[in-house]
């Protein structure tokens, strides 16, 4: 490590060291006159292999600080064009006000996606968890956060992160790791964590994230291609079912001395052994998107025996897991088969992924969570406020989430609760926009303070770019077909104030990325859509809700 400090008489007045995860922080004071300007530019370097290399990238940010600058700026600022962006709205009154706030927070939100962008030495690309910078990448906050940069329209980058984690698979079951599951963590030599296996729901969080790159860009070629290690990735869920009850038990197996793990589910600070409810609705889920794939591929066998699978899983979390009293899912079953009825936001995942049987019962998880010892005004919290294990500054019981509150809103949508999926975006928005894109991965439980976690994180962001495109558009491309489906999910509230709502999107062809304006008229229930190149042969869109209509520039 190198730091330097222009110019070298400035020297800090305090420094603070800290062996838990080797921070140094440098603290500084700069005495200006009244009424005076001056410009102060903070520049810092880091090499793990070099300390020459180090500092020729410090000299060379510190002569040219305002043209970097500059690029960085005008870099960020195409980003922000070239992937999925509301224009604007043509309205009055109330819900123009809304729409400019949610497209205000997507261009903040997609400026943070592309900041935590990565490609460390040794570890290759990926997507860096959250700030402070982690400098390895994790497989679950991976999973979800490419559910934003895939909604963006970030095929190429998505892919590259994919195939990451797939050549780190485990190749046969050893030391904790079940053969074909990815890993928890990709790590190098400077954080609290080597490369560890052993993640209770990571692995089945990238069947989807595979899913929508195929049907986004119809590379059927890369499925074909990567399809022995999807298999393994898939069936590795099945070596997870320690004691052959068809559900996938879990514990912390891998090596984390400095932190506090006891379990590997999400909630790691929590032990939620022997098997929670969220990791067998994406273990449901891989099944469901693999036999998909498989089908794909003419892979008769896996298509059946995956779909199979699936429906019993089905069934078999509706038995055993809905609680018929509380009319809420249990939590977890715990090692000594009895079940842990505490209200937490881990049953949305049974909603978001399909797993739920009935229409009714996912409104009675819904209503629940809706209640205000859930639902605060800045998001959802991990606990419920009336458990007496809630405590506002505990992590994993009492700490507001961003995740979950993406969870929320996509769940609503998925379940004709489009008012309230507004209301949970329209609250990350707000956090969005105060922050300046600095969407924090926890608040406390009884204010909308940031605290003890990182200032922003991934998958907040990532999670309401997926969430806001599900609500706006409700887009789904399967170029394997040749077709893009539009169902615009839009709120009554919205949709007698709005005129016209306006959107730039893009879509894979055989000429690459191609941009579409998709303008959406509630009052209508009508989409028109131009291409922004007249020569492209464009695919056949659908909807069931809206009549398309296919225009032309002039």
């Amino acid at each position: 490590m190198t730091i330097g400090i222009s110019p070298k008489n400035l020297k800090p007045s305090k420094i603070l060291t800290d062996s838990f995860d080797n921070d140094l922080e440098l603290s500084y004071d700069v005495e200006l006159e009244e009424g005076l300007t001056k410009e102060i530019a903070l520049i810092g370097a880091g090499d793990f292999t070099s300390a020459q290399e180090c500092l020729n990238e410090f000299k060379n940010m510190r002569d040219n600080y305002l043209k970097l600058y500059e690029e960085t700026k005008n870099y960020h600022n195409n980003i922000s064009t070239s992937t999925f962006t509301i224009r604007h709205a043509s309205s009055s009154s109330i819900s123009n006000s809304i729409i400019v706030k949610l497209a205000k927070a997507l261009k903040k939100a997609k400026t943070a996606l592309e900041y935590l962008k990565a490609n460390y030495d040794n570890l290759g690309e990926g997507i860096c968890a959250g700030l402070p910078r982690f400098p390895n990448y994790w497989a679950r906050d991976t999973g979800w956060s490419l559910r934003g940069y895939l909604s963006m329209g970030q095929y190429d980058f998505s892919l590259r992160v994919i195939e990451n984690f797939l050549k780190r698979q485990a190749k046969h079951t050893h030391n904790g790791a079940m053969k074909g599951e990815l890993p928890m963590v990709i790590s190098g030599r400077t954080f609290l964590h080597n490369t560890t296996y052993g993640s209770a729901d990571s692995t089945f969080l990238f069947p989807w994230a595979i899913r929508e790159y195929v049907h986004g860009t119809g590379n059927t070629q890369y499925l074909s291609k990567r399809w022995e290690s999807i298999v393994d990735l898939v069936n590795s869920g099945f070596l997870k079912d320690i004691d052959n009850d068809e559900f996938i038990e879990h514990g912390f197996s891998g090596t984390a001395e400095k932190l506090p793990i006891q379990d590997s589910t999400w909630m790691d600070h929590i032990d939620r052994r022997k098997s929670a409810n969220d990791v067998q609705a994406l273990f449901y889920e891989s099944l469901i998107i693999g036999s998909e794939l498989a089908k794909i591929v003419d892979d008769k066998e896996h298509e059946k025996t995956w779909l199979s699978s699936a429906k019993k899983l089905r069934n078999k979390i509706d038995i055993e897991y809905w609680d018929q009293k509380l009319g809420f899912y249990y939590d977890t079953i715990r090692k000594d088969l009895t079940k842990d009825s505490s209200i937490r936001p881990n049953s949305l995942v049974i909603l978001l992924t399909e797993a739920v049987k009935d229409e009714h019962k996912a409104r009675l998880v819904l209503e629940r969570l809706e209640k205000d010892d859930m639902t605060t005004s800045w998001g959802m919290r991990s606990l419920s406020s009336s458990d007496p294990k809630y405590h506002p500054s505990l992590y994993h019981d009492g700490a507001v989430w961003p995740l979950v509150t993406g969870w929320a809103a996509i769940s609503e949508i998925k379940n004709q609760g489009t008012q309230q999926a507004l209301e949970y975006l329209s609250v990350m928005a707000d956090r969005i926009i105060s922050e300046n894109g600095m969407y924090a991965e926890t608040y406390r439980g009884d204010r909308p303070e940031p605290f003890n976690s990182c200032i922003l994180q991934a998958w907040s962001v990532g999670l309401y770019v997926y969430a806001l495109r599900e609500l706006m558009l409700g887009i789904k491309p399967n170029m394997i077909k040749n077709n893009i489906s539009l169902e615009p999910k839009l709120p009554d509230s919205i949709r007698s104030d709005l005129n016209n709502l306006n959107f730039d999107h893009f879509i894979s062809t055989n000429e690459g990325l191609n941009k579409i304006n998709i303008s959406v008229r509630p009052e209508r229930d009508r989409i028109t859509i131009v291409p922004e190149r007249n020569d492209v042969k464009l695919p056949e869109f659908s909807s069931t809700t809206y009549s398309i209509d296919i225009q032309r520039n002039k």
